[in-house]
């Protein structure tokens, strides 16, 4: 038989006590907080679901957060598009009457005032910003999409073509170029003489010569305007005495106000090689990031193996072949997104091609943001795959026009000519640059449906995230929440209970031998 103390007697009670006050409390924490579990001690296999849940919902507000800026950013461009398109309908009314046979040069220069406030708002509506962001000028968001610039056109020559130039400086007007006693068709030369006009062709300044600029190419100086041409592809020209003022007899060139985008773009896949086996390398396809390619084996015949990486290098896919071409000399390697050709001197040494690397850099200026786990969208314009205007690729040396001759979807260009018509009193350039307007329209209307599709998208992608956001927070609940009829019958009986271990404790501290004595 054990002896039972008053102190273990009362460490019992206590114990006991605080066991049952202890679970009261818990159930009365429940209560408070409407949750079955609010630590991971109540229920460690369902803490797991809870936190996976929870960030289930926290992705879904995220995406739900993307899906807001991106409604924000297409609704602008939307918006801006159709605006500009509102503008192109003024223009092509003023381009009809422009065509007219019966208005004087006087009123064909009144229209091109209009004309010109015109040209410039279009730049500023290109240059459209969404939260301080820049929506046309693709990854350059911080930069203007377009600035106001010159591009030049002339009477023959097939509007210059593979003629390389480029136009600096602002004049108030067109700027008209005839070229000056020459000997029939010859090509550009240092010394010719040209003369200029900035009033749209009613003066002309004293015949000026070709000179030389720092590089040794021509330049033509006509004081706030300066055409430099290309000396490797000098233009041909025919030159006609300064007492002939037709424009259609010899050489004349109008230099005339366009835009310039300013962003980058997404026509090019470039491709670096790293190595000295001698190997170059293109691309082609759809690559939406940077890719590795390396050289594992070259048998110097008809295999090459080869490994590549989309992460940076971390991992590879190893245990790829490629054939080589019936020449020996090249191979097509397949890579997610696209082919890799290799192109190896026939005298390649195998040792040396194998080991050797690329890098797959695709120009990407689209802005994507996630809809959904799986699934993203392209929320910005490349301005000049939309308005047109002139561009200078990063690989070229000078600006060129943007689709190149196809001027239906050029619109700055067609603008940029309709004023240079106006401006210089050319009936037949006024209805051209009309029918040029009516494609231009036809090809915003096209983006304007483009913009519309991906906003409809979001609309649906919206939809869905409510709907999957109803059922997180439904699986949630069944794990977290409380059974509040259920926790209410556990309170009663644990305040009972507890109530019976006070009152028993209290009865029983009252006995002692002291009683019977």
């Amino acid at each position: 038989m054990i002896r039972v103390s008053q102190q273990m007697l009362f460490t019992n009670y206590v114990s006991n006590m605080n066991s049952s006050l202890s679970q009261y409390m818990d159930l009365n924490m429940q209560a408070a907080s409407q949750k079955r579990i609010n630590k991971g001690s109540d229920d460690p296999a369902g803490i797991y679901q809870v936190y996976n849940h929870r960030e289930t919902l926290s992705s879904i507000d995220q995406y739900r957060s993307n899906i807001g800026t991106a409604q924000g950013w297409l609704k602008q461009a939307d918006d801006t598009i159709l605006q500009m398109n509102t503008i192109v309908t003024r223009l092509k009314e003023l381009a009809e009457q422009g065509s007219t046979g019966h208005l004087t040069d006087d009123n064909r220069e009144q229209i091109s005032y209009e004309v010109r406030e015109m040209y410039n708002q279009l730049i500023t509506l290109a240059n459209q910003r969404f939260e301080g962001k820049s929506i046309f000028a693709g990854h350059k968001t911080e930069e203007s999409a377009f600035e106001a610039a010159m591009w030049m056109r002339g009477n023959d020559n097939a509007d210059l073509n593979g003629v390389d130039f480029k136009v600096e400086g602002d004049a108030p007007k067109t700027v008209v170029i005839q070229m000056l006693d020459g000997d029939g068709v010859t090509p550009l030369a240092l010394g010719d003489l040209f003369r200029y006009s900035t009033d749209g062709g009613k003066t002309f300044s004293a015949p000026t010569a070709v000179v030389p600029d720092a590089n040794g190419d021509f330049l033509l100086d006509m004081g706030g305007v300066r055409v430099t041409i290309d000396a490797a592809t000098p233009p041909q020209f025919t030159a006609v005495s300064a007492t002939d003022t037709n424009d259609t007899s010899g050489s004349w060139m109008w230099v005339y106000p366009t835009a310039q985008y300013m962003g980058d773009d997404k026509d090019a896949i470039e491709v670096d090689e790293f190595g000295a086996g001698g190997i170059t390398g293109s691309a082609s396809g759809v690559f939406n990031k940077n890719t590795l390619v390396r050289v594992d084996g070259y048998n110097g015949t008809d295999t090459i193996t080869y490994s590549y990486s989309t992460d940076g290098g971390s991992t590879w896919k190893q245990n790829n072949t490629a054939p080589a071409q019936p020449t020996d000399t090249t191979a097509m390697m397949t890579v997610p997104g696209g082919t890799l050709t290799l192109t190896m001197p026939t005298d390649v040494n195998t040792d040396v091609a194998t080991g050797q690397q690329f890098s797959i850099r695709p120009r990407t200026a689209d802005i994507s943001v996630d809809i959904s786990q799986n699934e993203s969208v392209v929320i910005n314009g490349i301005g000049k795959d939309i308005f047109g205007g002139i561009y200078q690729d990063p690989s070229a040396a000078a600006p060129s026009l943007v689709f190149g001759n196809d001027r239906d979807k050029n619109l700055f260009d067609t603008v940029g000519r309709l004023l240079s018509s106006l401006e210089t009193n050319n009936q037949d350039g006024c209805q051209d640059a009309l029918e040029h307007l009516r494609t231009s329209s036809e090809h915003l209307l096209n983006q304007v449906a483009s913009y519309a599709g991906r906003e409809n998208r979001l609309v649906v992608a919206k939809s869905v995230l409510t709907n999957l956001e109803y059922n997180e927070e439904e699986r949630l609940s069944a794990v977290e929440d409380v059974d509040v009829t259920e926790l209410m019958t556990k309170l009663a009986q644990q305040q009972i209970g507890y109530e019976a271990v006070l009152k028993s404790s209290s009865s029983i501290m009252k006995m002692s031998l002291m009683n019977f004595i």
